[in-house]
């Protein structure tokens, strides 16, 4: 806090002075803040007014304060990965005001840049909703917003706004209930881009932000609703896919089909170690998933089952030997960061009863660098970051240390997304690397 209360007592005995002093001073009127991270280009971003009490926020978090009236540097860092390196810093300056009720701090990804949007809102009111509405998607042109009944669809409406990328509406009363939101073209009601199902507008402040989902789920953009209880809002429409990856110890392809489904198979003939594209699959609880040889339905060598849910994006990795393959399934998010690669690590090699990644520099000795995960087959590690370079990949076993394959030599850059999956070797005793999204 730059401002200080500096308070004069006179040459008055000293309990009396002390006591003239306390009764003197006053604490400054506080405001509420709020802070939304909705830059998708950021794995994690520190918030700082002045340089203490830092914050850390990921996508799409929210966090409260309350901060005295007074004139602020602000502070975004983004993470720094890697030894001796350190992440960009963006700074701003703003003073808050008593006549402002409260204000929200919203961190959007400008190019891969750091823009804040500074909301002001008014007093809140504990009977009506009071909401901003806010774009913070730089790839979508100006839209126009709406707040409907639900099932009344926007013919006949007034858009709440007509907004450009990082900009605002100011603050707009309504009454608290359910309502349906729908973003279009600016100007263009025909050309829908998002309508949800029917929402929770509560009383109180809140905004609605249109959120770009940037390869965090299947849809193009989100709305987050920040109210009291924030929530992210998806078009009604959007979808659930999966892809599928071959891991079985014969190498052979595969046909892959949802609730027996092979003629034809939803995905047929998967070769070895090459992951299909992503296909839109049913929205369903339990739905069974079938692996057969290819052209052999009446061989079902996986017979398990999968529940989807819209925006979701799952792999399904599926490895053993031929008649008894057992599968994972693992949630993916294609977030490019701006300032990091990540890496993730399949296991189908299951003549090991667990395998050990070890990532080192160059050249580096694998016995000084810890395993960057310890897997079974069929099995998937996080995505790891890493900062831009050159590394050594090694497969050793988690059991006896022994080295069992490598060092395979990778590139990885900025903003890239990658994976990679051990499989068994030509022999007992090794295991074999297989270079997979990003390095091709």
């Amino acid at each position: 806090m730059k401002f200080r209360h500096v308070i004069s007592c006179g040459l008055v005995l000293a309990a009396v002075a002390l006591t003239g002093c306390d009764e003197g001073r006053t604490r400054p009127r506080q405001t509420n803040a709020r802070v939304v991270d909705v830059a998708p280009g950021f794995a994690e971003l520190q918030f700082r007014r002045e340089r203490v009490n830092p914050q850390q926020l990921t996508f799409k978090t929210v966090q409260d304060f309350q901060w005295d009236i007074d004139t602020y540097d602000f502070y975004v860092l983004e993470r720094a990965i890697g030894v001796g390196t350190a992440g960009r810093e963006w700074t701003f300056t703003r003073t808050l005001s008593p006549d402002v009720g409260s204000y929200t701090f919203i961190l959007a990804d400008n190019f891969g840049e750091i823009s804040t949007i500074v909301v002001e809102n008014p007093t809140e009111s504990t009977t009506q909703a009071q909401i901003a509405f806010v774009h913070a998607d730089v790839s979508l042109p100006p839209v126009d917003i709406y707040l409907v009944s639900p099932g009344a669809g926007i013919v006949g409406a007034a858009p709440r706004g007509t907004i450009a990328p990082l900009g605002q509406t100011p603050s707009q009363t309504l009454a608290p209930g359910d309502y349906e939101i729908w973003v279009t073209a600016a100007g263009d009601a025909n050309n829908v881009l998002f309508a949800s199902t029917a929402t929770t507008i509560s009383a109180g402040l809140g905004q609605l932000i249109v959120t770009p989902e940037a390869g965090s789920s299947t849809a193009n953009f989100s709305v987050v609703v920040v109210q009291a209880l924030s929530t992210v809002v998806y078009d009604r429409n959007v979808t659930a896919q999966l892809r599928v990856i071959n891991g079985a110890s014969d190498t052979a392809p595969r046909d892959f089909a949802i609730n027996r489904e092979f003629a034809p198979p939803l995905l047929p003939n998967i070769a070895f170690a090459a992951p299909t594209a992503f296909t839109t699959v049913p929205i369903a609880a339990e739905q069974p998933i079938n692996v057969t040889p290819v052209g052999n339905p009446g061989v079902l060598e996986l017979d398990t089952v999968l529940t989807t849910a819209a925006t979701q994006r799952w792999n399904v990795l599926f490895a053993g030997d031929a008649g008894t393959l057992t599968a994972i399934f693992i949630l993916d998010d294609l977030r490019s960061i701006h300032n990091e690669a990540k890496l993730r690590f399949f296991d189908a090699a299951n003549q090991f009863e667990y395998l050990s990644f070890v990532v080192t520099l160059p050249d580096g000795d694998p016995a000084l660098y810890p395993p960057t995960s310890v897997l079974s087959a069929p099995g998937t590690s996080d995505y790891i970051p890493l900062p831009e370079g050159d590394y050594d990949i090694y497969l050793q076993s988690a059991v006896t240390g022994a080295t069992l394959g490598g060092p395979t030599r990778v590139s990885v850059a900025k903003g890239g997304v990658y994976s990679a999956m051990a499989v068994n070797g030509a022999d007992t005793s090794t295991a074999n690397l297989v270079l997979l999204d990003g390095f091709n």
